[in-house]
């Protein structure tokens, strides 16, 4: 297996303004489609991508949340133009898994930005065999390995097989965390990533099982507090760009978006559960 880095992403932008501006509302237990809806909504700007591109079916909800001001509170779960994308999904106000929904969502919308597919290739150069396959719709699971998100990302290419993304590179990525094991513990090892870091992500070159590392940058998280992914807190974290400089906002239910403090980057470490990535290179 051979591996060569690749950083071919779209035109530059400068900087990537303020993240929204605006509260949302949380009446009753819907922090994980809060989170889940204001991450793809920031994603989708950072990418440099159409809108249709980027939110699909999901471009009039998406174009409610630019378009409200932030001095009046606005509620997703009751909002008209979400009502579709929310349809047939079941208990929405008791609390759920972020994840899940995010799933949901873009099974709704299906946004070409996130089209795309892995595979896990053993064998041969010349003769492999396909182990695994999946769709990134359905996200990308990664176990925590290491204490760097891409020393996970490596960890997961890597073993007794060669994982790696197929075809063309999708504008948009989203890393599942695998923080939550099967008899409900949870892996709290901490992650230590900055806004706005820079990933090398795995592709196979063609169909045997050299791979190239395509260059991606951190858009936005969504964090867990809690001990299960049914219960605690979801919020949102964006990257921004600023004369430069990276930070994090942090958006929560309730409250206003605000910058981060340094003293506060271990809450994400410990507690980032999605990871929305985006192909558009910075100047």
């Amino acid at each position: 297996m051979e591996e060569q880095l690749i950083d071919d992403a779209v035109a530059p932008m400068q900087d990537t303004g303020q993240a929204l501006r605006i509260k949302l509302v949380n009446r009753t237990n819907v922090c994980y489609l809060n989170s889940a809806a204001l991450s793809i909504h920031w994603a989708g700007l950072l990418s440099g991508q159409s809108r249709e591109s980027c939110f699909g079916r999901l471009q009039a909800p998406m174009r409610a949340l630019s378009q409200y001001s932030s001095s009046a509170p606005f509620d997703i779960a009751s909002s008209f133009l979400w009502r579709a994308a929310l349809s047939g999904w079941g208990r929405l106000h008791s609390q759920q898994d972020a994840a899940e929904m995010l799933q949901h969502l873009l099974a709704f919308a299906r946004p070409p930005a996130y089209h795309g597919a892995w595979q896990a290739r053993i064998g041969t150069e010349a003769a492999p065999e396909i182990q695994e396959s999946g769709l990134l719709t359905d996200l990308l699971s990664v176990p925590i390995a290491g204490s760097t998100l891409q020393g996970t990302i490596d960890s997961w290419g890597t073993g007794d097989c060669v994982r790696a993304l197929v075809g063309r590179p999708p504008a948009l990525l989203v890393l599942h965390l695998a923080r939550f094991a099967e008899d409900g513990t949870k892996d709290s090892r901490r992650l230590q990533l900055s806004p706005g870091d820079q990933i090398a992500v795995p592709f196979f070159s063609d169909s045997g099982t050299d791979v190239i590392m395509r260059s991606y940058r951190i858009a936005s998280l969504v964090m867990h507090l809690g001990p299960t992914p049914r219960s605690g807190h979801y919020q949102s974290v964006h990257s921004e760009r600023t004369a430069g400089r990276w930070r994090f906002c942090l958006l929560d239910d309730n409250k206003l978006p605000r910058m981060l403090k340094a003293s506060e980057q271990d809450l994400i470490s410990d507690n980032v559960y999605l990871i929305f990535l985006f192909r558009r290179e910075l100047a």
